[in-house]
């Protein structure tokens, strides 16, 4: 059935000068690049959230450790004078 009908023109190459998209299209395409920029931003400042949640959780860390250093500097103290038989600075 192809071949039933003749030829009336062939096309060696065709050239375009002008490509020109419809307002809607343009207005779609920037649409999506918003979107896309806004996903971004989410993406980044989610990031951002969970670096300074780390360095909260860090820094809270670093002080339940100092505190406990110091609560076993404290008791350690009391407890080599009871030891000593000497009354502990705190009682006295």
């Amino acid at each position: 059935m192809h071949n039933a009908i003749p030829a009336l023109v062939a096309l060696g190459s065709i050239q375009v000068e002008e490509l020109a998209f419809s307002a809607w299209h343009e207005k779609s395409v920037a649409e999506c690049m918003r979107a896309e920029v806004g996903i971004q931003a989410a993406r980044q400042n989610l990031e951002t959230g969970r670096i300074h949640a780390d360095i909260a959780v860090a820094a809270a860390r670093a002080k339940v450790k100092a505190i406990r250093l110091c609560g076993e500097t404290v008791a350690g103290a009391i407890r080599f004078q009871d030891e000593a038989g000497k009354t502990p600075l705190w009682r006295g």
